[in-house]
Formats: C-alpha cells, structure tokens, sequence
C-alpha cells in the first residue's frame, strides 16, 4: 500500500465551508433527530466509513452519501421532520391535515 499525504479534511476539493447555507440548513435537521436516529446515522456513517477501508470500494462511500442527503433533506423542514418521526398510530399535526408523500419525494429526490 502506498503512503500518501494526507490533506485537510476542509481543503478537500468539492468540501463545503463549515458556513455553507445548505450545510447549516441540514445541521438544523440533524440537530432535531431523536437520539436513536442521530444514532442510526452515525453508525451507517461508520460501517460506510470501515466497509471503504476494508474493501477499498468507494461505491459504499457514494452510497451512505447519497442516502445520508435524502435523509436529512428530507427533514429540513421542521413539520416535515415530526410527520417523519411521528408513531404511525400519533401522526404529528400539520397545516392542511396530512402530509403529502408523493410531493415530498418529488421535491427532495429519492
């Protein structure tokens, strides 16, 4: 294995500024995760992490990547996020009474 120089985690190309808009925006996400799915994150994040390492298939890392955004893209909005976590028998409250799946994946992807 060759041994390379490792960069700055923040001076990566491609790495958004601490200060990015849709990084603060996703912060505030996951700063309202319930503590078993802040969890849940940061164990994929780790087994996507230690998958790479071990295998050197970077696949697993644009995966957990891809599926790490829709997760909390999908709840960067507060009333979005508590119809999410809600307990199917308790649906959280909202504006017009329901929320509406298929517009939410169309607005945030799959």
């Amino acid at each position: 294995m060759a041994i390379t120089v490792k960069q700055r985690f923040s001076e990566l190309e491609g790495v958004p500024a601490r200060d990015d808009p849709e990084l603060v925006l996703l912060m505030q996400a996951a700063a309202r995760l319930p503590e078993a799915g802040a969890q849940e994150v940061i164990a994929n994040l780790l087994r996507a992490a230690l998958g790479w390492e071990r295998s050197g298939n970077p696949v697993i890392l644009a995966a957990a990547a891809e599926t790490t955004l829709v997760t909390f893209r999908t709840r960067r909005d507060a009333e979005d996020q508590a119809a999410l976590d809600a307990r199917p028998d308790q649906p959280a409250p909202s504006a017009d009474g329901g929320l509406d799946v298929a517009e939410m994946v169309a607005r945030y992807g799959t």
